[in-house]
């Protein structure tokens, strides 16, 4: 067995535990494979959103191993988690490619489109253009421009 298919054996027998889990509430797959930019060495990096309650003894059930990097945060902490002006705005990014995996209460993409969310404005020959999705593409004679989000 190689090594990507220990790790994807690992990774499936650990969502299946998390998800019937009743103190997660929230998973995400985040990192280079949340976005699908990954290579076979990659490992998970899973977020667990757990009730606040939840969260000390999912730290312990969950640890992280040579494939997982388990993430666990409490609701309450991820509700806030990568506001502009926060400590750490810095991770808005990690989150804002992704989406929920499980999302057991339907909060959990719902913070995704409000917190996590990037507005891309092009300024073109005095146009503004918005696009809040990244599918975006605006082409004339002097200018091209094409921006994806996956």
């Amino acid at each position: 067995m190689t090594n990507q298919q220990k790790a994807k054996e690992a990774y499936e027998a650990y969502l299946q535990k998390a998800k019937s889990d009743n103190r997660i509430i929230g998973i995400i797959l985040a990192g280079g494979r949340g976005k699908g930019a990954f290579s076979e060495n990659s490992d998970y990096d899973v977020v667990l959103v757990t009730t606040d309650e939840g969260l000390e003894s999912v730290k312990k059930d969950y640890p992280k191993t040579e494939y997982i990097d388990s993430l666990p945060h409490a609701i309450s902490e991820f509700r806030e988690h990568a506001k502009t002006g926060t400590h750490t705005q810095y991770d808005k990014y990690t989150f804002s490619h992704n989406k929920a995996i499980v999302d057991k209460t339907g909060e959990i993409q719902k913070l995704f489109e409000e917190n996590f969310s990037l507005v891309l404005l092009i300024i073109l020959r005095g146009h503004i253009f918005a696009s809040k999705s990244f599918s975006f593409s605006c082409n004339d004679n002097s200018y091209g421009l094409s921006v994806f989000r996956r």
